[in-house]
């Protein structure tokens, strides 16, 4: 499990490091957050750490972290994808509302929410 990991893990690191770089630069107004690569590392290392949080929860109620190596219940799925959707959604609302980004005119967004669409991608 450990080498699993750990190789899933730079995979989806490197994954998602191209995926703050483009989503960035096209949809995104940063105000106090850097958008060089250091930020962009940051905000990958950060998603990343939320991702393992989440996938450890499950873990936690599941009874182990074999879980993910043998066939997915449906709460399991379910699980991950509403925690990681509820996660995405409370950071973008944050990063909004205390001015560290908005997003650029051709930004789509969630009605109602009015979170982008784009940034919830990867969750969905």
């Amino acid at each position: 499990m450990g080498r699993r990991a750990l190789l899933l893990t730079a995979i989806s690191a490197g994954l998602h490091f191209l995926w703050e770089n483009a989503q960035c630069s096209l949809f995104f107004v940063h105000g106090s957050f850097a958008t060089g690569l250091r930020g962009m590392v940051i905000a990958t290392t950060g998603d990343v750490a939320i991702t393992w949080s989440i996938f450890l929860l499950i873990a936690v109620v599941s009874g182990g972290l074999g879980w993910a190596s043998k066939r997915w219940r449906g709460w399991q799925w379910g699980a991950i994808l509403l925690l990681a959707l509820a996660v995405a959604i409370g950071i973008e609302r944050r990063a909004l509302t205390t001015g560290r980004w908005s997003y650029t005119a051709i930004a789509p967004t969630l009605p109602g929410l009015e979170v982008g669409l784009v940034p919830l991608a990867p969750f969905s």
